[in-house]
């Protein structure tokens, strides 16, 4: 079992969850959302149901006629309510409501199983595979406990998949599918591990002061001996520590900015912004070109050309909403991620200490930084980034530096520095 994170190339991740938060926090303004929860058969109140804004902090229950209230609510976001035995609701609300909500939950009728290899306990191994993959192996990863882990529900398929030729799709039956970057024309071939949950997931956060509540929605682990892809759909909200010392509380706010920055969440909200020069980002593409050695003309050699990135050369459409990036597909780029010793993210547009004129020059100047790249791979035609940082359908995938940051470095997605 793999236990180090450098060996793995490539890692897909929503928890972010990457593809389902809030789609806007910063252009509109604050409101309350009130509600009624009922059961769809009888039309009974659902009492202590969770309801709370997908990605924040802002959570309540409903009372014992199945009434709630959400204060200061930014719109357009996500309104889930659930509650154990009924199917989790989602409601988008692109827009402030002046009647009350009226929400009915429907009974589940299938329960999970688990699937188990006859002779063989695997649980521990798969508990230790999730922890590892979707709490993450950095230090906030490390430090972060799923305080349930009898909740989740594993299946294990014993059968090998397949990246077929010219092909960056894998499938997993009829129900699900994964990209890659593989463009290899060989023949991958993975094990899957795939995990659900018959309860919210409970983690504890320490040394970001949160408790971080999930509603799994799938993961899915595909391994061979070269790297291994996760990849994970989920709601969530967070709830602060209570009654925490001054001191602690700084230290919180410290490390809170800590796990923001050189995260997806960051780099992809600079990028919505044009902000990415000024944050310390740096985006490079490296084309492979062909030379022959005029002393031998049957000597030939491949080299890559390197060249700064400016993304509006990228950016086909934007709104208040999102960025729009068409005709990117296949294409991969790198990012370089400039940070003072403080942990702070460098100005690269200072021009008396930052010159772009030359790649080589502008390297030569700064190797110390010319390391461990994030590598930023385009999946679709369209690809999304809207304007909380948040990538729908996650056709973008990371790999390297900012893909290694999992759930224990989990911020709100309204998320301000300092706060």
């Amino acid at each position: 079992m793999y236990t180090s994170q450098q060996k793995f190339r490539f890692s897909i991740s929503s928890l972010t969850l990457v593809m389902l938060f809030c789609l806007n926090t910063f252009v509109n303004g604050q409101n309350s959302v009130k509600g009624l929860v009922l059961n769809m058969e009888n039309e009974s109140p659902v009492s202590d149901a969770t309801v709370y804004i997908n990605g924040t902090t802002k959570g309540t229950s409903t009372d014992s006629n199945g009434l709630f209230e959400l204060k200061d609510v930014s719109y357009p976001c996500q309104l889930m309510v659930r509650q154990v035995g009924y199917e989790l609701q989602v409601l988008n609300l692109d827009n402030p409501k002046k009647d009350k909500l009226t929400i009915f939950l429907k009974l589940k009728s299938i329960q999970l199983s688990e699937v188990k290899i006859t002779g063989l306990d695997r649980r521990a191994i798969n508990v230790e595979l999730f922890n590892t993959f979707f709490l993450g192996t950095d230090e906030w990863g490390k430090k972060a406990k799923l305080m349930n882990d009898s909740v989740l529900v594993f299946n294990n398929d014993n059968d090998t998949l397949k990246l077929e030729k010219d092909s960056n799709r894998l499938k997993l039956g009829k129900k699900y599918q994964i990209e890659t970057n593989d463009s290899s024309n060989r023949f991958k071939i993975y094990t899957v591990l795939s995990v659900s949950a018959k309860a919210p997931l409970i983690i504890d956060l320490p040394s970001l002061g949160y408790k971080l509540y999930v509603d799994l929605v799938s993961f899915y682990l595909l391994r061979n001996k070269v790297n291994s892809i996760s990849e994970y759909l989920g709601y969530y909200y967070l709830i602060p520590y209570d009654s925490v010392s001054k001191r602690m509380e700084r230290q919180y706010k410290k490390n809170r900015l800590d796990a923001y920055y050189e995260s997806r969440d960051h780099f992809c909200l600079m990028f919505y912004r044009n902000e990415l020069r000024q944050n310390g980002y740096l985006l490079i593409e490296y084309n492979t070109e062909h030379s022959t050695d005029s002393t031998d003309s049957t000597v030939s050699t491949d080299f890559y050309r390197r060249r700064f990135v400016d993304i509006n050369e990228l950016i086909t459409y934007k709104d208040e909403d999102q960025v729009k990036i068409i005709g990117q597909k296949g294409k991969t780029l790198y990012i370089y991620d400039f940070y003072n010793y403080t942990n702070k993210p460098i100005d690269l547009t200072n021009s008396k200490k930052f010159d772009f004129s030359s790649v080589a020059g502008f390297w030569q100047d700064h190797y110390e930084f010319k390391k461990n790249p994030t590598s930023l791979h385009f999946l679709s035609d369209t690809c999304i980034i809207r304007s909380n940082g948040s990538i729908p359908d996650n056709n973008i995938m990371f790999g390297g530096r900012l893909s290694r940051k999992k759930a224990g470095a989990t911020i709100p997605t309204d998320y301000q520095p300092g706060n």
